[in-house]
């Protein structure tokens, strides 16, 4: 495993607050995309989505080399649920899924030579890009959207709207909501990811890799990924400068606002095999 480009950056000038991350050692390279939290509440200070991440990155080395990908994930998730009980609130997340800690991630395997994925992760081996869009985000971008006409045609300037977007209050229902399709497999809207309570039935999507492939793996801070970190930059600094909004070039429910340096933090990796 030879890596050739990577980085992680918060959306904030503040690594601190950051939620996405890269590891690597001799046996995985994971790329980890912590939830944001749709609550206030703070532990020690940090945010659901930051916990989360810093737990998995303390898990990953005392995972062994052969780990399936069932076994990978099912360490993180006790590590997840173990959190819970250490804080007294196992059963009080239980039954508020807005309080979960949670994350979706990308590990490759050097011993399978496998990528596993659970949650939205983009990857890309050689030309071919693998996505995996969750029903309920398409939901939120066409609400936002919507709403960002209407207040459009009725006076409200962009500049006003990068100050406060009122958009985010018709859509802040909605999200708050977002956390009871967490591994729902009974719902149209229910998606994979890692928050420490029981996995879907076929919980992560496994691809096989040959060997001298090239393969870039990134966080959905980025619209859209290339092989390189150069190009997948650029493409991102395109929208951000011409549609920080993002209600035109790149459609998300979020946008980069005069706090931020982007519209969500972001890590991607290039690595070769």
């Amino acid at each position: 495993m030879k890596v050739n480009d990577s980085i992680c950056l918060g959306k904030y000038n503040d690594e601190n607050k950051c939620e996405d991350a890269i590891f690597i050692n001799d046996n995985f390279i994971c790329i980890i995309d912590g939830a944001s939290s749709k609550t206030d509440k703070l532990f020690n200070g940090k945010k659901t989505g930051r916990i989360c991440k810093e737990i998995i990155m303390e898990t990953i080395p005392n995972i062994s080399h052969d780990a399936t990908g069932m076994t990978f994930f099912n360490n993180i998730n006790k590590q997840l649920e173990n959190w819970y009980k250490k804080e007294n609130m196992y059963d009080e997340a239980n039954n508020n899924p807005n309080l979960r800690i949670s994350a979706c991630m990308a590990v490759y395997s050097k011993y399978y030579n496998q990528i596993w994925c659970i949650g939205d992760i983009q990857i890309l081996v050689d030309d071919v890009l693998y996505t995996n869009e969750l029903l309920i985000d398409q939901v939120y971008v066409d609400f936002r959207i919507t709403a960002y006409n209407v207040l459009k045609n009725a006076g409200i300037t962009d500049d006003e709207l990068l100050k406060n977007d009122i958009s985010l209050k018709f859509l802040e229902p909605l999200m708050n909501v977002q956390n009871n399709f967490q591994n729902n497999s009974n719902s149209e809207y229910g998606y994979s990811i890692l928050n420490g309570f029981e996995l879907m039935n076929k919980p992560f999507k496994c691809i096989v890799v040959a060997n001298n492939k090239n393969i870039s793996m990134a966080t959905d801070g980025y619209p859209k990924i290339f092989s390189s970190l150069l190009e997948t930059e650029n493409y991102l600094k395109n929208i951000l400068d011409n549609d920080p909004l993002c209600v035109d070039l790149f459609k998300h429910f979020s946008g980069k606002y005069e706090d931020r340096i982007s519209f969500d933090d972001r890590a991607y990796i290039n690595f070769s095999i």
